[in-house]
């Protein structure tokens, strides 16, 4: 079985809140949720958009056995580079990176990475997921 997974996150320095929304979907089942991250422990938004990730693996990955893989469609190019290339970059994020790296591998589940364009209004179903967990993660920035 495969899953589908969409993430975003809010990161507003200022008023010190981040926050991530996440959409799942596979043959079992569809689960949409989110959360307020605590700051302190979040560097940057695109930690924040990692966190998301990992946080989205780590919830299907505890609901469903039997994952033989999961496609992450992230607007976060850095969190792409990081996660599936392992780029440079993955020295400020080594935790968060490891940490999907091991989920994956412990479950013996293959990860796909792919970018999605963030805040697109064509008519198709990967704009508009993207734009849900965008619109989610806001959200909850405001609650």
């Amino acid at each position: 079985m495969w899953v589908t997974i969409y993430t975003d996150a809010s990161y507003y320095r200022e008023r010190k809140i981040s926050t991530i929304a996440y959409y799942i979907k596979c043959d079992r089942g569809l689960i949409k949720d989110g959360m307020k991250l605590d700051f302190k422990k979040v560097r940057d938004n695109n930690e924040a958009e990692m966190i998301a990730i990992k946080k989205a693996i780590q919830v299907c990955l505890g609901r469903w056995n039997g994952i033989r893989g999961i496609q992450v469609n992230t607007d976060s190019l850095v969190a792409r580079e990081v996660l599936k290339y392992k780029a440079k970059k993955s020295q400020k994020y080594q935790s968060v990176q490891s940490s999907v790296t091991d989920m994956v591998s412990k479950h013996s589940c293959m990860l796909k990475i792919k970018h999605v364009y963030s805040h697109q209004f064509d008519n198709n179903i990967r704009a508009w997921l993207n734009n849900w967990c965008d619109a989610n993660a806001k959200r909850m920035a405001r609650v």
